[in-house]
């Protein structure tokens, strides 16, 4: 997104000229019934260690599924 703001900032400045968009709207979340239930706020926030933090890849569509509803959700 920040590419995105930064790209645009220069077109406006005519610095640049970039193509028209692809999409004429903005593609918007779907939503999935069947995560919806794994988004909701949970009902205790436990403390978190920064310092143990582990990052995963998400390879599984279901799991990209819920990242994406969490990211529309609480981002």
């Amino acid at each position: 997104m920040s590419c995105r703001v930064a790209l645009l900032r220069m077109q406006a400045d005519g610095l640049i000229r970039l193509p028209p968009p692809r999409n004429v709207k903005p593609v918007a979340f779907k939503v999935h019934p069947e995560i919806e239930h794994a988004v909701s706020e949970p009902t205790r926030t436990p403390r978190i260690d920064l310092a143990r933090i582990d990052l995963e890849p998400i390879v599984k569509k279901p799991d990209s599924l819920l990242w994406n509803a969490y990211l529309e959700r609480y981002h």
